[in-house]
């Protein structure tokens, strides 16, 4: 997986005439300054005596607003995106991990220069897309042009997810799921996502390794599935 800058895209090549998919992702962690600003009082129950048993289920609900905080668009933020062309990963990470903006920004470039094309991903219609633009808007930046048709996402946005649905409302399966359900023989080995964040300051080359597997295993559902 190659990591790339805004500078860098400008100078990738997409025909805009073929019809090669792009496959992308997203991986969030938490929005330290949002975390505090909008973080609500945690209490225990008033009946509740036992000065121990109070911290305690403070403590309890304090974790798990952290834990959290990486998938609310309001307290969270995009950490690095993935995308895969023609058989290579590329990513686009944080610089010293402070802020997005320059994650943001090779978004929209990334758009504006490859264009209409399709771009395929694993539940991007409810959590990729809606985080994308909500992080545009915290940050003052439009979202990219064409993104959007009225109430609906533009139909270049493929999910893989939407597609094993065939329809059916709220029929949800994981990325590994789906793989390995397809033939996959491992799926993501056992591995998550939620601690990627962390992963990336202090081990970045394995957490860029997740976040290109997580591409190919996207390109590897789309490919069985569109046949």
């Amino acid at each position: 997986m190659t990591s790339i800058s805004v500078g860098d895209i400008k100078d990738l090549e997409f025909d805009t005439h073929d019809r090669f998919p792009i496959f992308f992702d997203i991986e969030t962690g938490p929005d330290i300054d949002a975390v505090s600003k909008f973080m609500p009082e945690f209490k225990a129950p008033s009946n509740w005596k036992d000065p121990d048993k109070i911290q305690a289920k403070i403590d309890e609900q304090l974790e798990a607003y952290y834990e959290r905080a990486a998938l609310d668009p309001v307290i969270g933020q995009v950490v690095a995106f993935g995308f895969r062309f023609k058989g290579n990963s590329y990513c686009i990470d944080q610089e010293n991990l402070k802020t997005e903006a320059p994650v943001l920004a090779a978004i929209k470039e990334l758009f504006t220069k490859a264009g209409t094309r399709a771009w395929v991903g694993h539940n991007i219609l409810e959590f990729d897309l809606p985080y994308m633009c909500r992080r545009f808007w915290r940050s003052g930046l439009d979202m990219p042009l064409g993104w959007r048709d009225g109430n609906w996402w533009s139909k270049c946005f493929i999910d893989t997810m939407k597609l094993f649905a065939l329809g059916k409302f709220k029929d949800i399966i994981s990325l590994d799921k789906l793989a390995r359900f397809l033939g996959h023989e491992s799926g993501k080995d056992g591995k998550s996502g939620a601690d990627f964040h962390a992963l990336l300051k202090v081990d970045k080359e394995a957490a860029l390794k997740y976040l290109d597997t997580d591409l190919k295993l996207t390109e590897f559902c789309y490919e069985r599935i569109k046949h």
